[in-house]
């Protein structure tokens, strides 16, 4: 009884896409963390954790045929068969979630980076739990790994203030990771990075604040810089901070604006998303008019309790309410996660007026932006 608004292609764009890394801001709620679910779904290759009746290949090949239904008749398919055929399940993928970064001391702050590597080679950990399946050099970079793996599990739970001595165990780590995958699954991998903003969010305004970034944009550039073993990296968040400062070496990465040129005292009708070419990749992170158009109609023709609402009106609310969005693009984008919202209050028979509220509100972090303007009333009040 529900619509998916297909996005598989975000696969393809990645893959395609011209820089080695791509870095996309956009506000909560615009289907980032979702898209990085569809890419690590597509091309992560099937391990022993999928087969949970047993590790022979007639398993796997049932655990491969299981992934690949959830791709079936999905544009990436109809329209690139053969990337499809190519890539599916065929690059591992590194997943690293920094949602949960936090730090009242540099040392907790060096701990909960180490963490966040530690989360993203607990899959590959986990994949590998019956290390019997594995031969040779393969076998040999499993057991280096699972040793680092297992000595910074110790490690996390003694002391904090150890780990401002301790931060370059989170790349020795990493590179314990990209050895195992190498050799397991190829030369490539894809590294995803949800929430890149949030360390630099925690640092903010903190004494030690200046360490923290060094630390952390350190710890960035020593994994995608020269990274010859990066099929494509992706780094997806909401605040928009500079990667290149302090020396850091992460001009790698091309940086999808999330202004438009009436800002920079350009026309918005030529916004500025950098390279023109990521375009396309960064509006799946959104709905587009088309999207709204069409999931409106598919809603009022199915759902009794949306009928005696005209298309023309419903689309005209969310125009209005969750189309003020234009960031980086010559056409409007719509934030997804009110844009269904409302849909779902009119589906269950709400009017337009009680199904127009500010959904958003209710989900939004807006505290350091709050903790800055207390800090710096005078110069807000001369930007207003």
């Amino acid at each position: 009884d529900g619509f998916i608004v297909d996005k598989t292609l975000v696969c393809k764009l990645l893959l395609e896409a011209p820089a080695d890394a791509v870095r996309i801001c956009l506000p909560r709620r615009f289907g980032k963390s979702f898209n990085l679910s569809v890419i690590e779904q597509f091309f992560n290759p099937v391990t022993a954790n999928e087969c949970r009746s047993g590790t022979e290949k007639s398993h796997f090949d049932a655990a491969r045929d299981k992934r690949r239904k959830l791709f079936c008749e999905s544009l990436l398919e109809q329209q690139h068969q053969e990337f499809v055929k190519k890539h599916f399940a065929s690059i591992p993928v590194i997943h690293i979630d920094f949602k949960r970064s936090s730090g009242h001391t540099l040392g907790s702050f060096h701990a909960s980076l180490a963490s966040a590597i530690y989360d993203a080679a607990t899959f590959w950990i986990d994949a590998y739990a019956t290390p019997e399946l594995l031969k040779g050099r393969a076998r040999a970079k499993y057991e280096a790994l699972r040793h680092t793996y297992s000595s910074m599990r110790i490690s996390l739970v003694e002391d904090e203030s150890k780990w401002e001595a301790r931060g370059i165990l989170a790349y020795r780590l990493f590179k314990e990771l990209s050895g195992f995958l190498v050799v397991q699954h190829g030369d490539k991998y894809i590294i995803l990075v949800d929430e890149y903003d949030q360390p630099l969010k925690v640092a903010l305004g903190k004494e030690w604040q200046a360490d923290a970034d060094d630390a952390y944009l350190g710890l960035l550039m020593q994994i995608f810089k020269g990274n010859d073993h990066l099929a494509k990296g992706l780094l997806i968040g909401v605040h928009e901070f500079g990667l290149s400062y302090r020396e850091s070496g992460l001009n790698c990465a091309e940086e999808v604006s999330l202004t438009t040129g009436r800002y920079r005292g350009g026309d918005a009708e030529a916004a500025d998303i950098g390279d023109e070419s990521l375009g396309p990749l960064a509006a799946l992170f959104a709905f587009t008019k088309e999207d709204v158009a069409e999931l409106t109609a598919k809603m009022l023709g199915v759902y009794e309790g949306a009928l005696s609402h005209s298309q023309e009106a419903v689309t005209g609310a969310i125009d209005t309410w969750y189309g003020g969005y234009d960031f980086g693009f010559p056409t409007k984008r719509y934030n997804p996660w009110s844009v269904v919202k409302f849909l779902e209050t009119l589906a269950r028979g709400g009017t337009i007026e009680d199904a127009a509220t500010p959904y958003g509100v209710n989900i939004s972090n807006v505290a350091s932006i709050a903790q800055l303007a207390r800090r710096h009333r005078e110069e807000i009040l001369q930007l207003a």
